[in-house]
């Protein structure tokens, strides 16, 4: 799967704003319908809630993680 991954992570980069922000966002709704569907711990609901909120109202900022998986 980590081969698929960096393909794919690969692939990603080479796409248009535009089009990776659609992809996030796409990638998004099936994370939160899977989460619906198989459920996950109120507490790590909670967690990810919180952080997503941070982000969107830009309280914290978000990293590459393309180059943050390099500096590894």
């Amino acid at each position: 799967m980590r081969n698929l991954t960096k393909e794919i992570e690969e692939q990603i980069q080479g796409l248009s704003l535009p089009d990776m922000m659609a992809l996030h966002e796409s990638l998004i709704v099936s994370i939160q319908e899977r989460e619906d569907q198989e459920g996950i711990e109120p507490s790590y609901k909670a967690e990810l809630e919180r952080r997503i909120d941070e982000i969107n109202s830009g309280k914290v900022k978000g990293v590459d993680a393309i180059k943050s998986l390099e500096e590894m």
